[in-house]
């Protein structure tokens, strides 16, 4: 069958949403589906800022960018074309990705017209204003409507989908995850480019953004460096302007020398973070799911997490990992000294981590189910 794929961005644009969309694409791809995507030109939505043009296929996929402009005062993308490459593109199955996104708006009503069967995805993330509100009851509330199956990454999910009061036709839960071949393939330890592969290292991955709590980590590693003066904490991700910010951060607090930002890593290099880091650290403030946790916890290290959102569905606390109350540098930073301290504990949440990961979140399995859902619209 015809799948098209939508999303706000795509490969090589950064992000948990767009690692999901890549994965679905090739995966169905290597099933012997046609896989089509439709997306913007952008690289980072909130500045609006723009992918250099490269390919017109990735990885075999055909890939139309779509020019996009963002309108005064709100960060809603609009790509004038993308529904009338949309409108002719004889898909069989439409599925978009992320609520309050032109893309996922424009399918629910092109897909109406055309009766396309339309599968979404809102990877939700509640927000509170008074345009959200008016858009939460009205344009986005109509997409959820025009959705023959929504399909939330977390059982959380699930339920604030029906909190906010929203009605789907039929709401099915297929988690994000990890494929573990991706892992095969890794034979080199990234942390030797940056001189400090003997060290303990605690590893942050996500965009460098308010809501990814990177500020209450500088503050918990105080406390950590006064018991264990020879960690480094390393920081993965795309900067959302925001780095600067974090960096000045760190001078004041003391702890520069012993941060290193690595940027945006390429994949391979993101994964061999993954197997050779001590620990990791995310004290987001939300998370649909979390993608990044299952990445580390297959990559056998334990994880400290925020109590919150869908986190607490992913991490088990105390088998694979510890959390801390939202907010809590002390408690946060209490974790991973325990951690750092000992190797034991360490082993074995990363073990129980791994295991969970194979048996719950296996990525292959989730697509298997994904795919069945399309056949049972076509």
């Amino acid at each position: 069958m015809k799948i098209v794929q939508m999303g706000t961005k795509y490969f090589p644009a950064h992000g948990g949403v767009e690692v999901t969309l890549r994965q679905e694409c090739e995966w169905l791809k290597g099933q012997g589906h046609e896989v089509e995507v439709l997306c913007s030109d952008l690289a980072e939505h909130l500045r609006g800022v723009k992918l250099k043009k490269g390919s017109p296929t990735v990885n075999g996929i055909p890939v139309k960018r779509c020019w996009s402009f963002t309108p005064p005062r709100i960060t809603y993308p609009v790509m004038p074309s993308l529904p009338v490459r949309l409108w002719w593109s004889r898909a069989d199955v439409v599925h978009a990705h992320a609520f309050w996104y032109f893309p996922a708006d424009a399918a629910a009503r092109v897909c109406k017209k055309r009766k396309i069967p339309f599968v979404f995805n809102p990877h939700f993330s509640p927000r509170r204003s008074t345009f959200w509100n008016r858009y939460q009851r009205t344009v986005g509330a109509q997409t959820i409507q025009a959705a023959d199956v929504v399909v939330a990454v977390s059982e959380w999910e699930k339920r604030l989908i029906l909190q906010e009061g929203f009605k789907p036709k039929r709401l099915e839960v297929i988690s994000s995850g990890v494929d573990p071949e991706e892992f095969k393939a890794i034979r080199h330890n990234v942390f030797e480019r940056y001189g400090i592969a003997s060290r303990p290292i605690v590893l942050f991955v996500g965009r460098i953004a308010p809501d990814k709590g990177l500020d209450l980590l500088f503050r918990a590693a105080v406390g950590v460096l006064g018991d264990q003066p020879d960690v480094v904490f390393f920081v993965a991700g795309y900067d959302f302007g925001y780095w600067r910010e974090m960096e000045h951060l760190a001078k004041r607090l003391g702890i520069r020398d012993h941060v290193i930002y690595g940027g945006t890593l390429e994949r391979a290099d993101l994964l061999s973070a993954f197997l050779h880091a001590t620990i990791f650290a995310l004290p987001s403030q939300y998370e649909a799911f979390g993608l990044v946790l299952t990445e580390a916890m297959f990559a056998g290290i334990p994880v400290v997490a925020t109590r919150a959102s869908a986190v607490p569905t992913v991490v088990e606390e105390g088998q694979n990992g510890l959390l801390f109350e939202p907010g809590n540098v002390g408690e946060l930073a209490r974790h991973l000294v325990t951690l750092l301290k000992n190797e034991a504990m360490r082993r074995t949440m990363g073990q129980a981590g791994r295991l969970r990961v194979l048996e719950k979140f296996n990525v292959r399995d989730h697509y298997r189910r994904l795919e069945s859902i399309y056949r049972s619209l076509v």
